[in-house]
């Protein structure tokens, strides 16, 4: 233990060192003290306001409390929401739990491992805490929205702080079932293959179950949904039953419940923790197995000059023609449109087409047949999403890694803006036939489609620029979570003004407008990333 406890010390210590040295830690101090600041000012000012004005008049009508009807249905949209979050963090977690442990290990916990007289699970459990840590602390800004759930929601502080507490236990159960199955397939082989399609098979189990029980009764699918997700007895079932439980108890003042499942969840994450620790693993052969990786990769880019390698052949039916187009830095856009046609399906549906043509579609077709709700704005906010969370991350690190990136006589700027505008176009022709598909479909305003295109390819294009400056400005060192953290966070306070655009666009019946001045805006913020990317290739900081 106490061997332990000086390893997680001293790792913790030495990551701080390396953030210390960098803007990150800066940057997130400056984000705390600006919280800080804006929450007490609005406070003064608020409290300043209330003092100067006039009594108030009263009210013609004052506002309708809730029903107790409309109260209890929140409380089951709440429950149903919450039930299938926790069933979509366990079941990747879960099903990720296979993965080889290669990808978990360091070249330090493999020296450590083989050294040291620690338990294998000591490490692998120092590892995955130090993953839990850091996803904690990238969901520390729900912190700053406890007021929120207080003045909004008509919550107390204390139910607001236990829905807080509940989804902190969601992450660390994800976790621990993460763990365990690593653990119990490290020993046992046969298991691995077993893992997904048992996660898969549960999940088809489950659908058709709610499916059967939709369609013997007569009520409607939300209706079904809740009466079949939402039952009494499903507060019972392990760990999903009891966050549930605790979460709903806590909204709804039973702090009976709320206490009830709290204990059984801290016995319920003791147990799987004791149950890791107890089970008979042996990581030495995937510890192993990454330090040959990392000695194969580094001898690979010696020998190729940072060129990937293909590990296997490729496909007939791929063009064998060769790039004829292009020269310079521009040579990177054309670069990117000749992959695309090169290596798409019918020279234009790649897998990003076609998934954001299905998510279009379905939402579209749920929107008229079952909502019956046509509102486009849903659908685009859809694909913005899938957008946005495919730009995290540096999708140019591929070509800046690249020894030809330097060796090219033009300025690290233009090759970069070059290669933007190929993802730029690419995220274009991937969005195109899924808003058009839904405009038919919704019979949306025609102007909607090019406003929001616009719109959502610079919320790409910010995201992707904001991307590029992250991952070559914060070092190597410094890790993925926490440059995953400090991207999040400067994508979340650029794209606040956003929120307010489409808001006044949607209030004036301006929203065309409204949106192509969000879209110039994100255009802007992305270039001044761009422009400020390259002088950390040029001086090589990283």
């Amino acid at each position: 233990m106490r061997l332990f406890l000086y390893y997680a010390l001293h790792s913790f210590k030495n990551q701080q060192r390396k953030l210390f040295k960098t803007w990150v830690m800066v940057f997130m101090l400056c984000c705390v003290l600006l919280g800080v600041v804006i929450g007490v000012g609005a406070g003064i000012l608020s409290d300043l306001a209330e003092n100067d004005s006039e009594p108030p008049v009263a009210e013609e009508a004052e506002a309708r409390p809730p029903t107790e009807e409309e109260r209890q249905e929140s409380l089951q949209i709440a429950e149903l929401a919450l039930g299938a979050v926790m069933l979509l963090v366990f079941s990747f977690n879960i099903a990720s739990g296979d993965k080889n442990g290669s990808s978990i290990f360091t070249m330090a916990d493999v020296n450590l491992l083989f050294a040291s007289p620690m338990k294998p699970q000591s490490v692998l459990l120092f590892k995955l805490m130090s993953q839990l840590g850091g996803i904690l602390l990238a969901s520390i800004y729900l912190v700053f929205q406890l007021p929120n759930l207080v003045e909004n929601l008509g919550l107390s502080l204390l139910s607001a702080i236990a829905l807080l507490l509940g989804w902190l236990f969601i992450l660390a159960f994800g976790k621990l079932l993460n763990v365990l199955v690593y653990t119990a397939s490290s020993t046992h082989e046969r298991w691995k293959k077993r893992v997904r399609p048992c996660i898969f098979g549960l999940i088809g189990l489950l659908a058709a179950s709610f499916l059967f029980y939709w369609k013997s009764g007569a009520a409607e699918p939300f209706a079904a949904a809740k009466a079949f997700f939402n039952a009494e007895w499903t507060v019972y079932i392990p760990v999903w039953g009891w966050i549930k439980a605790f979460c709903m108890g806590a909204l709804e003042s039973n702090w009976l419940q709320a206490g009830a499942a709290l204990l059984l969840l801290i016995a319920g994450a003791a147990g799987l923790s004791w149950l890791i620790w107890r089970m008979k693993a042996d990581f030495y052969e995937d510890a192993l197995n990454r330090s040959a990786e990392v000695a194969e990769k580094l001898q690979t880019a010696q020998e190729s000059g940072g060129i990937v390698r293909r590990k296997k052949d490729r496909k007939e039916r791929i063009r064998r023609d060769r790039l004829t187009f292009g020269s310079g830095a521009n040579i990177y856009f054309y670069k990117a449109m000749y992959n695309r046609f090169r290596f798409a399906s019918m020279g234009f549906f790649t897998k990003t087409t076609v998934t954001y043509l299905l998510a279009a579609l379905a939402a579209a077709l749920y929107l008229k047949l079952v909502a019956g709700y046509e509102s486009y704005a849903v659908v685009a906010y859809i694909l913005a999403v899938l957008v946005f969370f495919r730009s995290l991350g540096n999708p140019l690190q591929q070509d800046i890694q690249q020894a030809s990136f330097r060796m090219i006589p033009e300025s690290a700027w233009r090759k970069i803006f070059y290669s933007m505008m190929g993802g730029s176009v690419n995220c274009i022709l991937d969005l195109l036939p899924g808003l058009m598909v839904a405009a038919v479909i919704l019979r949306a305003n025609l102007l909607l489609v090019p406003a929001w295109l616009a719109f959502i390819v610079s919320v790409d294009f910010y995201s992707t620029g904001t991307g590029v400056f992250i991952d070559l400005s914060v070092p190597v060192s410094a890790g993925k979570t926490i440059k995953g953290m400090v991207q999040i966070l400067f994508i979340y306070f650029g794209l606040l003004p956003d929120i307010a655009l489409i808001a006044a666009g949607t209030i004036t019946g301006l929203l065309p407008v409204f949106l192509s001045g969000a879209a110039c805006l994100n255009s802007a913020l992305g270039l001044l990333f761009l422009s400020l990317s390259p002088q950390f290739i040029e001086k090589g900081s990283r």
